[in-house]
């Protein structure tokens, strides 16, 4: 059963980030993000390309927390390589359609499910797992405070040496599009990132350097950047679904992390080690 924590949820308005927005928009397309990842080949791709990461990173049987984890597409592959897993995050519906779905076989390596924030994990001990997962509320706070905030627990609840796996929206697509309508105020304001709306709630947009940058000051050396579509960004999906999975696939990976193209994407993540003298 989903435990809730209304403190853990609503936060301080004085944050800059409405969560309790944000909880409303995911309550509400619970099943719509769950299947996201399943409607098109770039959507495909996003999963893909997060994946081969967590199978490289995470090793089999290792205790995991996903924080804004959602419906659970992530914890629900990790379960099925013998992790462990705790999922955290600010959609209690989201959290019941993973409940509701997840395999009875997988069920027993469920920690817990919890509606929380990931900004205020303080009722989990320091130092007691050994990945955290933020693919999500990165790029969600729009404070710079508060994505530090989020870094920094998630730093605190690693082991020595643990590894946080950071997802982001890139703000490429947003300055294609400020360019195209001529706007070089909006140009200028995304060459430093910041903060759009999508459905009503808050997103945070920014750059790979950007990202790196938040990554050192909370204390932790980042080991991969890669964008998660790369290309595929730039064409549209019936384009895209002329293509076969596999051999896209592969083309993308043989694009997708290099220097020159992280950010030319619509999501790009990062892979970072805790530091222990942070």
């Amino acid at each position: 059963m989903v435990a809730t924590d209304p403190h853990d949820v609503v936060g301080d308005p004085r944050d800059g980030t409405d969560q309790a927005a944000i909880a409303r928009v995911y309550d509400r397309h619970a099943a719509v993000e769950y299947e996201r990842l399943d409607r098109s080949l770039r959507h495909r791709a996003e999963f893909v390309l997060s994946a081969e990461l967590l199978d490289e990173y995470v090793a089999p049987g290792a205790e995991v927390l996903d924080v804004g984890a959602g419906p659970g597409r992530y914890a629900e592959h990790l379960l099925g390589r013998g992790c462990r897993v705790g999922l955290t995050d600010l959609s209690a519906n989201s959290l019941r359609l993973f409940e509701e779905r997840i395999e009875p076989d997988l069920a027993d390596g469920v920690l817990f499910c919890r509606q929380g924030s990931a900004t205020d994990l303080g009722w989990l001990a320091s130092e007691s797992f050994d990945v955290v997962l933020l693919m999500g509320p990165l790029y969600h706070l729009v404070s710079r405070v508060e994505r530090h905030a989020a870094l920094r627990e998630a730093w605190r609840v690693l082991r020595p040496d643990g590894v946080v796996v950071t997802a982001y929206i890139s703000a490429y697509k947003n300055m294609v599009e400020a360019v195209a309508d001529g706007d070089g105020d909006e140009v200028e304001r995304l060459r430093a990132g910041g903060p759009t709306t999508h459905l009503g709630m808050q997103q945070y947009r920014t750059w790979p350097r950007l990202a790196t940058e938040e990554l050192a000051e909370a204390g932790f050396e980042v080991l991969r950047t890669r964008n998660l579509e790369g290309l595929a960004s730039l064409l549209d999906l019936d384009t895209l679904e002329a293509h076969d999975d596999e051999a896209f696939f592969a083309m993308l990976r043989k694009t997708c992390e290099l220097p020159d193209l992280l950010g030319a994407t619509l999501h790009f993540a990062c892979v970072a080690r805790r530091l222990a003298d942070a």
